[in-house]
C-alpha cells in the first residue's frame, strides 16, 4: 500500500459515512454512556479559510474542565496553502510535545504529498529536526575498557588491601585476603583444564564462597554461569548441558543436588580452601578482554532457558559507568540481594567491589525473613531493588540506607511516594543483553516515573518494531534500540537467537566512517521525552517481569504443553486478579482434547469462555502442576489454571487478551479458588472444633497479606501457597507476624503452608507489641504497686528538682545497680569522655541545637539515678533544660579538669561542652555507663546528623521497654540456670588482687587478628565464641587451671526485643563464664560446647552479678573473677555522617576507673581485633601483660584455623613467635665453652703458695693440694 491508496481510502470513507454524520461531538445514540470513558481523545478539525482565522503556528490551550479531548488539531484551507494549530490539554502535553508532533504533522504531510506512490514501509517518517535532535544526544563515542575484571579488581587489590570487601554474619573478608583466595583457586582451575571461553556452572547459597569462586574461574581465564541452588534440577541439567560444562564449582549443598550428573565437581569452603598451596599469584593465562567473563540465564522462547555471554571488556565498561552514576565507591556498603541468576548480582558484587565498596551478603534466611534487620545490623548504605522487594520495606524502619535503585520492574508511583524523600532514589534500566544501560536521578516524588533516563555510556534509538531500518519520530511509541561498548557478545550455541537480537549498521547509523555498529533489539516500547530521556511504556511482545526475573510466556506455555498431552492449545498470562489491587498472578489457559469448540477461532460470550474444572481433569491439572514445579523455577510456575473452551483471537489473529484479562477480572471468589486447585471450601472448623486464638489470629494475617475476603471460608487445611500466594507475599506474612507478636520465618512458611501446620509451629512472642507500647506510654507504669506521689517525693528530693519536672521512674538494671553502687566507692570509676572533632564547616550553634534536641529525644540522656529504700535503684528521667559547660581550655586541659568533675547518685549522668582549641572545634561527651554503652554512640551520632541536615529522625525503642523486658524474664529459670552453671567453681587466679587501684592503660597496636574464616558451610562458630575460648585457654595457662571462671562482658542486644538494635541505653552485661579444660578434647568440638553455653545464658544474661552471686557460696565463689573479656564493635575513627555534619570520632578522650586488677577489651573492627588491656600495675607489670596479650593473639590464629579440623586441644600451641623473639634476646650474650679441663686451670693459677682449701684446724696450700691430687 502506498500514500495514494492511503488518501483514496480515506476519501471513500468519509463518503461513505456523510450521511451518518452528526453536527457536535457528543456520542452516537445507542452508544454506551459512562462518564469515564471517552470514544476518543483527539480530534482532527478542518475549516475553510473563510471559517477560521487562526494564524500558522498559533498554539491555543484547551480548556480540560469542558472536554476530555487531550490534543486537537485545527487545519485552515487556503486557496494555495494550508496553516495548522494544535490545541492541546497541559495537563497531558507539554509544550514540547506539542511541537514534536506539529513537526511530525508537517513531515508527513509533505510525504504524503511529493511521494504519493512510495509504498509506506518504505516512508522515511522522522522529520530532519527530529532526526539531528535525537543525534545530538548520541553523539558522544563511548569505547570499551580494554580490561579483565580480575585485573581491574586486581588494581582496586593494590590500592586498598585490608579495606573489607566482603561482610557477612560469619565474618569479615579484606579485599587482600579475596584476592588470595580467588588466586590459590584460580591455579587449582587452571590445573583442571580452565581457560578462555570454558564455562564454569557456579551452584552456591548466599555466600562468600560465591564470588571467590567467581574471581577465580575469571583469573583462570574461563567464564562463571551462576546457577539457582532453589531452581529444579531439570532446569539446572539443562544449563550445565547448554555450557558444555565438564567441572562445576559449588557449595556442599550445591554439589548434593548436582551429584547425578556425570561431570567434575569442585565443593568450595573453608576445608577445601586449606587444602590448596599458598599460591597468591595470579595464574598467567591467554585470557583476553574479549573472551567471555560471565553467562546470565534467562528465560527462553523455546522451552529452554537461553544463556547470554558477557564479556570481560563489557562488564569493566559497564561498571566504571554504573558506578559513576549510581553512587558507588568505597563509602558504599551494599546489599547483596539479587539472585545469582539475576544480572543485578554482577552489580552488587563486581560493579561495587571494582570501585571499592562492600558487599554485604545476608543468608538466604535472613534475605527473606529479616530485611530490614540485616540492613541496619551490617550497616548497608547502598541496595539495588526491584520494586516488589522495595514496597516490603518501610523507609522508616532502614534509616542508614542513602541510595535506592529500583531496576527490573517498573517503577511505580507508590514506590516514588515511600521512598524518593528519604533517599537518594534511582530508576535504573537495562536488559541482562546490555547490563543496566540507563539511569534516571536522584528523583523527588513529583518525578515520572516510568522515565528511565538517559544512557549511560550508551546510545538509545526508537525505532519501527517491525523494521530496525526506521528511526521514528521523538514522541512515537516504538521500540527501542540499545548502542553500548557493554553489550553482550550473544547467545550461548545458539547463533540463530543471537543473529535475531543483535543486529548491525541499520541503514541510518553508516557514518561513512566505515566502523561496524552493532546494536541490541531490546523488545521494550519506549518513546522519548523532550530533554532526550527515556519514557518505559511495556513490551511489545509477551516477555514479563515477575519479581524481578525477565519470564517468556512462551517458554511457560512449551513446558505446560510436554507436561500435559491433552493441551491441544496454551497461553499463560500475567493478569491481575480481581478483588487484589494491581496484584497479579500467572495464570494458564488450557484448551484441551475434552473442552475445545468446534470454532476455536472465534471467542463466544465472556461467561461461556472459562469452563469449570471437572472432577476428572482436577486431578490431571494437579499433576501438571506438581510435574511443572520440577521442570521451571517457582515463580514461572502459574498460579491458576483454567480450562478454556477456545483460545479467543483477534482480527489480526492473535491472541486476545484483552478479553480473557477481561474475563479474569470478573471471576468470583469461589471461581478463583477453583481455578487455584485450592483445597474444597472448609468451614472455619475441623472436626467440629473451633479454631484457637493464634490459629484465629493467623488467618487474620493471612486475610490482611493476600486480600481476602471476610467472608471468604479458610480451613485449617488451606494452603498459603494455594490461596494465590508467592515467595514476597511470605515475606510479608512473616513481617506482619512479627509485628503482631508472633514469630515466623519465611522458611516456616514453606515448611509447613496450611493454616493447621502454621499454628503449630508458630511460636507466640510474650506480649503483643500494641499493648506493649500502651502500658509504656504510661508514664510511672513500671513502679506499680508502690504509692506514687510518696516516689515522686523521694526521688524530686534525691534528685534536686521539683516534683513536676519528673516525667517517669522506672527501676534500674542490674549493670546501672551495680555501676552506681560502685562509683559510690570510688568516684569517677565508669565515666567515660568521648571527644569528637568537628569540621571546619560546621555550624557550631546549629551543631548545640542539634544536640539538645537529640538529648529531648532520648529520656536516657535526662536521667538520674536514685537509691529507693523500698523499691531499690530507680531511673528518674526529668524535663530539665541541657546546659553546656563554657570555658576557655585548651583540650588537654579541659579533659583533666572535666576528669576530675563526679557523677554519682542523684546528679545528671550526661554533660557537654564545646572546646576550642587552636583553629579547630570538640565536641566533648562526658556521660556514665550507667546511661550508654559503645553501640550507642553510633545510633545517636546518626540522630544528631539527621537533626542537622533537617530530615526525619530515626526512631528507636526506648529504654523503658528494655526495663519492661527485663522485668517479664524469667527469674527462676536465671537461678536454676546460674546454680547449675557455677557449681563448684573457682576463679581462674593468675593475677593477685592489689588493695592499690591505680589503673593503666596500655594498647598493643600490633597485635591485630584477622577473623574473616568463618564459612557459613563449613562452620557457624562465631567471631566472639574465638576470643572467649582464646582467653579460656590463655587463663588456664597461665593460672595452671582446668576448671575455673573468668568475666566476660557481652552486648546484651541478643534479647528478643523488637528494636533492640537502635535502643539508646546500657544493655551490656557482665557474666561469669565456666570453663573446663580437657586437653583431649577437639578443637572444634570446645568451641562448639563454649557457644552453645553462651546460647543458652542469652535469656539470663541480664540477672546481674550481685544476684548471681547471693545465690550459693560457689556461685559467689565463681563471681569472684580477677579478669574480665570484653568484646565489642570498635568504634570507627573519621566521619561519622554523609550528610552536611562533619563529626570526626576521636581517640582523644578516656574511660575513668576500673575496679577489677584486668580488663582485656577486644574491638572487633574491619576485619581485625584490636586488644587493649587495662590493668592494676601493683598486680602485673607492663611486660608480663603484652607477653600474655602476644600468647592471646597466637592462641586465636590457631582456633581460626582448627575450626575444620581434628585438632584437640592439647595441640594448642602456646609458646609464640614474641616468646621466641624474646628468649632469643634473653640469651644473645651466652657464654662460650672453655676448652682446658678444670684441673689445668687450677695449676694455671699461678700462685703455689696461697691457700688453696681451708677445715678446722688445718689449712692446705696449692702446692700441697695440687700435689695430693696427683
Amino acid at each position: 500500500m502506498n500514500c495514494g491508496d492511503i488518501v483514496s481510502y480515506m476519501s471513500e470513507d468519509r463518503s461513505r459515512t456523510s450521511p451518518f454524520r452528526a453536527p457536535g461531538f457528543g456520542p452516537a445514540p445507542g452508544a454506551k454512556s459512562d462518564s469515564n470513558l471517552s470514544l476518543y481523545n483527539t480530534r482532527l478539525a478542518v475549516w475553510k479559510a473563510v471559517d477560521i482565522g487562526l494564524s500558522t503556528g498559533s498554539i491555543g490551550f484547551l480548556d480540560t474542565t469542558e472536554s476530555q479531548i487531550s490534543c486537537t488539531l485545527h487545519v485552515e484551507l487556503g486557496n494555495r496553502s494550508i496553516d495548522a494549530c494544535i490545541e492541546y490539554s497541559t495537563s497531558v502535553l507539554s509544550e514540547g510535545q506539542a511541537e514534536h508532533i506539529g513537526t511530525a504533522f508537517d513531515h508527513m504531510l509533505s510525504l504524503i504529498t511529493l511521494s504519493s506512490t512510495e509504498p509506506l514501509a518504505r516512508l522515511d517518517v522522522i522529520p530532519q529536526p527530529h532526526q539531528d535532535e535525537i543525534n545530538v544526544w548520541n553523539q558522544h563515542s563511548h569505547q570499551a575498557l580494554q580490561s579483565c575484571v580480575h585485573e581491574v579488581f586486581g588494581a582496586r587489590v593494590a590500592t586498598n588491601p585490608d579495606a573489607i570487601a566482603v561482610a557477612t554474619r560469619q565474618g569479615n573478608f579484606t579485599f587482600r585476603e579475596i584476592s588470595d583466595m580467588s588466586s590459590r583457586l584460580a591455579h587449582h582451575l587452571v590445573g583442571l583444564g580452565v581457560g578462555p571461553d570454558v564455562f564454569v556452572p557456579v551452584l552456591f547459597e548466599k555466600s562468600v564462597w560465591s564470588f571467590i569462586s567467581w574471581l577465580a574461574i575469571s583469573k583462570a581465564g574461563g567464564a562463571f554461569v551462576p546457577m539457582d541452588i532453589g531452581h529444579p534440577k531439570t532446569r539446572l541439567d539443562d544449563i550445565v548441558s547448554t555450557c558444555h560444562a565438564s567441572l562445576i564449582m559449588a557449595s556442599t549443598l550445591g554439589a548434593d543436588r548436582l551429584s547425578h550428573l556425570d561431570t567434575v565437581i569442585v565443593t568450595v569452603n573453608q576445608s577445601f580452601m586449606d587444602t590448596l598451596p599458598e599460591i597468591t599469584s595470579c595464574p598467567q593465562t591467554a585470557v583476553t578482554p574479549y573472551h567471555a567473563a560471565v553467562v546470565i540465564f534467562t528465560s527462553g522462547t523455546t522451552g529452554m532457558p537461553k544463556g547470554i555471554v558477557l564479556e570481560h571488556a563489557a562488564v569493566c565498561t559497564a561498571s566504571a559507568a554504573q558506578a559513576q552514576a549510581l553512587d558507588l565507591g568505597p563509602e558504599a556498603r551494599v546489599l547483596q540481594f539479587a539472585s545469582y541468576t539475576f544480572d543485578i548480582s554482577i552489580l552488587d558484587m563486581y560493579t561495587n567491589l571494582m570501585a571499592g565498596g562492600c558487599a554485604c551478603i545476608p543468608s538466604d534466611n535472613e534475605r527473606m525473613s529479616n530485611l530490614s534487620g540485616f540492613i541496619n545490623d551490617m550497616g548497608v548504605n547502598w541496595a539495588c531493588l526491584t520494586t516488589t522487594v522495595a514496597s516490603l520495606l518501610d523507609p522508616a524502619s532502614v534509616p542508614g540506607l542513602k541510595t535506592l535503585v529500583l531496576a527490573g520492574e517498573a517503577v511505580t508511583r507508590e514506590a516514588l511516594s515511600s521512598w524518593a524523600y528519604s533517599l537518594r532514589l534511582y530508576n535504573g534500566y537495562g536488559p541482562a543483553e546490555c547490563s543496566l544501560c540507563t539511569a534516571y536521578g536522584p528523583m523527588s516524588d513529583e518525578d515520572d516515573p516510568t522515565n528511565i533516563g538517559l544512557g549511560l555510556d550508551t546510545h538509545t534509538w526508537v525505532v519501527d518494531p517491525s523494521d530496525h531500518n526506521r528511526l521514528m519520530p521523538i514522541g512515537a511509541v516504538e521500540k527501542l534500540l540499545i548502542e553500548t561498548p557493554f553489550m553482550a557478545r550473544g547467545y550461548l550455541n545458539d547463533p540463530e537467537k543471537t543473529k535475531a537480537g543483535f543486529v548491525y549498521d541499520p541503514c541510518w547509523s553508516v557514518d561513512g566512517s566505515g566502523r561496524r555498529r552493532r546494536m541490541y533489539k531490546s523488545g521494550d516500547l519506549v518513546r522519548y521525552n523532550r530533554d532526550g530521556t527515556l519514557v518505559y511504556l511495556g513490551r511489545k511482545d509477551a516477555q514479563v517481569k515477575i519479581n524481578g526475573q525477565r519470564v517468556e510466556t512462551s517458554e511457560i506455555e512449551y513446558q505446560v504443553k510436554a507436561s500435559f498431552s491433552k493441551a491441544k492449545q496454551v497461553a499463560v498470562d500475567f493478569v491481575p486478579l480481581p478483588g487484589l489491587d494491581a496484584r497479579k498472578l500467572l495464570v494458564a489457559f488450557l484448551c484441551t482434547e475434552d473442552t475445545s469448540t468446534a470454532d476455536d477461532t472465534m471467542a463466544g460470550p465472556l461467561h461461556e469462555l472459562f469452563l469449570p474444572v471437572s472432577d476428572d481433569l482436577r486431578p490431571q491439572l494437579v499433576t501438571l502442576e506438581a510435574e511443572l514445579s520440577t521442570r521451571l523455577p517457582g515463580y514461572m510456575v502459574p498460579s491458576m489454571y483454567i480450562p478454556i473452551s477456545n483460545l479467543p483471537l483477534s482480527i489480526a489473529g492473535k491472541l486476545d487478551r484483552r478479553t480473557i484479562r477481561a474475563r479474569v477480572s470478573s471471576l468470583t471468589s469461589a471461581e478463583v479458588d477453583t481455578y487455584s486447585l485450592a483445597e474444597s471450601p472448609q468451614a472455619p472448623t475441623e472436626g467440629g472444633v473451633s479454631m484457637t486464638g493464634l490459629q484465629s489470629r493467623l488467618l487474620e494475617l493471612w486475610q490482611r497479606v493476600l486480600r481476602l475476603s471476610q467472608g471468604k471460608d479458610v480451613g485449617l487445611g488451606d494452603s498459603f501457597f494455594r490461596l494465590g500466594s508467592d515467595s514476597l507475599s511470605a515475606m510479608k506474612l512473616s513481617i506482619a507476624s512479627r509485628k503482631a507478636g508472633m514469630s515466623l520465618s519465611v522458611a516456616d512458611i514453606f515448611r509447613a503452608p496450611t493454616l493447621g501446620q502454621m499454628a503449630a509451629i508458630v511460636v507466640p512472642l510474650a506480649q503483643p507489641a500494641g499493648e506493649i507500647n500502651l502500658l509504656l506510654a504510661k508514664p510511672f507504669s513500671l513502679i506499680d504497686g508502690h504509692d506514687e506521689k510518696t516516689v515522686l517525693r523521694n526521688c524530686a528530693s534525691q534528685c534536686s528538682v521539683p516534683v513536676e519536672s519528673i516525667l517517669d521512674i522506672f527501676p534500674c538494671t542490674p549493670l546501672q545497680e551495680g555501676l552506681m553502687v560502685l562509683s559510690s566507692k570510688e568516684p569517677g570509676s565508669y565515666v567515660a569522655q568521648n571527644v569528637f572533632k568537628l569540621g571546619p564547616l560546621v555550624d557550631v550553634e546549629r551543631f548545640k541545637k542539634a544536640w539538645e534536641e537529640t538529648i529531648m529525644s532520648t529520656e536516657i540522656l535526662r536521667t538520674m539515678i536514685v537509691h529507693h529504700e523500698a523499691i531499690g535503684s530507680l531511673q528518674v528521667v526529668v524535663d530539665v533544660g541541657v546546659s553546656w559547660d563554657d570555658n576557655d581550655l585548651s583540650l588537654d586541659d579541659y579533659l583533666s579538669r572535666n576528669k576530675n568533675t563526679s557523677m554519682v547518685y542523684g546528679e545528671q549522668l550526661s554533660r557537654q561542652a564545646i572546646v576550642r582549641d587552636d583553629t579547630t572545634a570538640y565536641f566533648v561527651w562526658t556521660a556514665h555507663h550507667c546511661v550508654f554503652d559503645g553501640w550507642c554512640i553510633p545510633i545517636l551520632l546518626e540522630k544528631v546528623s539527621a537533626i542537622y541536615d533537617g530530615k526525619a529522625v530515626p526512631s528507636s525503642t526506648s529504654f523503658k521497654s528494655f526495663i519492661h523486658h527485663l522485668q517479664g524474664s524469667d527469674e527462676d529459670g536465671a537461678s536454676s540456670f546460674w546454680r547449675r552453671q557455677l557449681e563448684g567453681s573457682k576463679p581462674g587466679y593468675f593475677l593477685q588482687p592489689s588493695a592499690q587501684k591505680t589503673i593503666q592503660t596500655v594498647t598493643v597496636e600490633n597485635i591485630t587478628t584477622h577473623l574473616v574464616r568463618f564459612s557459613p558451610t563449613a562452620s557457624d562458630i562465631t567471631p566472639s565464641t574465638i576470643l572467649l575460648a582464646a582467653w579460656a585457654l590463655v587463663v588456664a595457662r597461665n593460672s595452671d587451671q582446668d576448671d575455673f571462671t573468668f568475666g566476660a562482658t557481652v552486648t546484651g542486644r541478643s534479647a528478643s526485643l523488637e528494636g533492640i538494635e537502635t535502643m539508646v541505653g546500657p544493655t551490656i552485661t557482665t557474666v561469669p563464664v565456666r570453663v573446663r579444660i580437657e586437653q583431649d578434647k577437639r578443637v572444634v568440638q570446645f568451641l562448639e560446647d563454649l557457644q552453645a553455653t553462651s546460647t543458652e545464658r542469652i535469656p539470663f544474661e541480664h540477672f546481674g552479678l550481685q544476684n548471681i552471686s547471693a545465690l550459693s557460696t560457689d556461685a559467689k565463689s565463681g563471681c569472684g573473677f580477677h579478669n574480665v573479656l570484653v568484646v565489642q564493635p570498635e568504634p570507627e575513627e573519621g566521619a561519622c555522617s554523609d550528610g552536611g555534619l562533619d563529626i570526626q570520632h576521636s581517640t582523644k578522650g578516656s574511660m575513668s576507673g576500673h575496679t577489677l586488677p584486668l580488663l582485656v577489651e577486644c574491638g572487633m573492627g574491619s576485619g581485625v581485633v584490636k586488644i587493649t588491656a587495662r590493668y592494676d600495675p601493683a598486680c602485673i607489670t607492663t611486660e608480663y601483660i603484652t607477653r600474655v596479650l602476644h600468647q592471646f593473639e597466637h592462641v586465636i590464629n590457631q582456633l581460626v584455623v582448627s575450626v575444620t579440623d581434628d585438632r584437640a586441644l592439647r595441640d594448642i600451641n602456646h609458646f609464640g613467635p614474641h616468646d621466641l623473639a624474646q628468649l632469643a634476646k634473653w640469651n644473645v650474650d651466652a657464654p662460650q665453652a672453655v676448652e682446658p679441663c678444670i684441673h689445668e686451670l687450677i695449676a694455671a693459677q699461678g700462685c703455689s703458695d696461697c691457700p688453696a682449701a681451708q677445715q678446722p684446724g688445718r689449712l692446705l696450700g696449692g702446692r700441697k693440694s695440687h700435689v695430693c691430687s696427683a
